[in-house]
């Protein structure tokens, strides 16, 4: 795949008087500012620092996943999903496993996202964008 530069932009809101944060991810390219890919979702509070991640993409799929908040390094990691559901229109090669971890960086004005994917193609847990 050749370089690219593009955008992302993650939104997450609250209601304070539920343990449920909404959560939107979009991205474009930054050359001819077209949407790239885009999804929404929540995170679910079960403990202290139990959660469930439950998003829906752009691209057919859905997932849900169980993940850990880590106070010492500022963490939110979700494991390898749960459940991955595609509707029949989604293109191939079809996702298997999904992780992703949220990290806050330089006290709160930084947050960093990472997510790895595995396919039927590429069995093996990749970085993806």
């Amino acid at each position: 795949m050749s370089p690219f530069s593009f955008g992302m932009e993650i939104t997450f809101s609250h209601h304070p008087a539920k343990p449920i944060i909404t959560y939107s991810h979009r991205t474009w390219n930054k050359d001819t500012k077209m949407p790239m890919h885009g999804e929404t979702g929540y995170i679910r509070c079960l403990s202290d620092d139990k959660f469930e991640y439950l998003t829906v993409q752009v691209t057919g799929i859905s997932d849900i996943s169980v993940g850990s908040f880590d106070p010492s390094s500022c963490c939110l990691s979700f494991s390898s999903s749960t459940e991955i559901q595609r509707v029949t229109s989604a293109k191939p090669p079809k996702v298997e496993q999904i992780i992703r971890s949220f990290k806050s960086i330089n006290s709160n004005s930084i947050l960093e996202y990472s997510m790895s994917m595995g396919t039927e193609n590429t069995p093996t847990l990749t970085h993806h964008l």
